[in-house]
């Protein structure tokens, strides 16, 4: 495994987790922040570079990056060194793309996803079966935007659960994590929610 995800809300928990990672691996530390596209650029020149000794990339709170410089970053796991290794961290696993989720070894220090009912997992399941039109009238009873949230971190979460089974839903997780993160800053309920329906049917 040249990458892991290490999640929790412990900052400390989870540097010191980080820590005895590279010390396992008997890595050298490098930090590199990411954040936007832009800050790709110095880690991937060093990237490129052939590393003589074991090196661990730490990339610290890979949860706050754009998803466009999280979508940038995969092709840096998909096309590992030898002798380079990827140490990701966050503290919300559901705002990183599955994706990159599904390149890295997790550990979890502590779960970051919903613990669900079996009635919430039904609902969710039964929704991903639906028509383009059954979706827009069940998601056209959500109005406020805390229930829109939790109706997308519900899906995000069972998503995550059966992507192994499915792996074609991973595309729709990542369009569940750009109308998460559109809510957030205070889009549109109903208009962030009919697009979502619309684009992960097409």
């Amino acid at each position: 495994m040249h990458a892991y995800l290490v999640t929790g809300q412990d900052s400390n928990l989870i540097d010191k987790r980080v820590g005895e990672l590279i010390a396992k691996e008997d890595a050298k530390r490098l930090d590199f922040p990411l954040q936007k596209i832009a800050d790709l650029k110095e880690l991937r020149k060093f990237a490129s570079l052939s590393v003589s000794e074991k090196t661990a990339v730490v990339i610290d709170s890979i949860d706050k990056a754009s998803i466009d410089a999280q979508n940038a970053f995969l092709k840096s796991l998909e096309e590992p060194q030898e002798k380079l290794i990827y140490v990701l961290t966050a503290k919300n696993q559901d705002f990183v793309v599955p994706t990159i989720v599904s390149r890295c070894q997790i550990i979890e220090l502590r779960s970051m996803n919903y613990e669900l009912s079996i009635e919430q997992q039904k609902r969710i399941r039964e929704f991903l079966t639906m028509s383009v039109g059954q979706k827009l009238a069940v998601t056209s009873k959500i109005t406020k935007r805390e229930e829109v949230k939790i109706f997308l971190q519900e899906f995000i979460s069972v998503g995550y659960g059966i992507m192994k089974e499915k792996p074609e839903i991973a595309f729709q997780l990542d369009e569940a994590l750009k109308t998460l993160s559109a809510i957030n800053k205070n889009g549109n309920v109903q208009i962030q929610l009919t697009n979502f329906v619309v684009s992960i049917e097409t």
